[in-house]
């Protein structure tokens, strides 16, 4: 009777320990995803605040620049190679 107490008193501690490294692997996550939304979001408000503008122009051209890598025909683009 004893041996069977000490066994689940184990798997007890064993199963508590499992999940408080779940729960700490899924705050983590939480904390990503959380910074994900909030960047998303100042990007939305920027977006919202060139449109509320009514310069879409400006807006398509930095979009073409920074998303597609475009540029003008006679322009000359130099990309800093050293990642900095």
């Amino acid at each position: 009777m004893r041996l069977a107490a000490v066994a689940f008193g184990i798997y007890l501690v064993a199963s508590i320990v499992g999940q408080q490294l779940e729960i700490r692997e899924k705050k983590a996550l939480l904390a990503n995803v959380q910074q994900q939304c909030q960047t998303q979001e100042m990007e939305n408000m920027e977006v919202q605040r060139l449109l509320s503008q009514g310069d879409d122009r400006s807006y398509v051209e930095k979009v073409a620049r920074d998303k597609l890598d475009y540029a003008y025909p006679d322009e000359k683009v130099f990309v800093d190679a050293s990642g900095s």
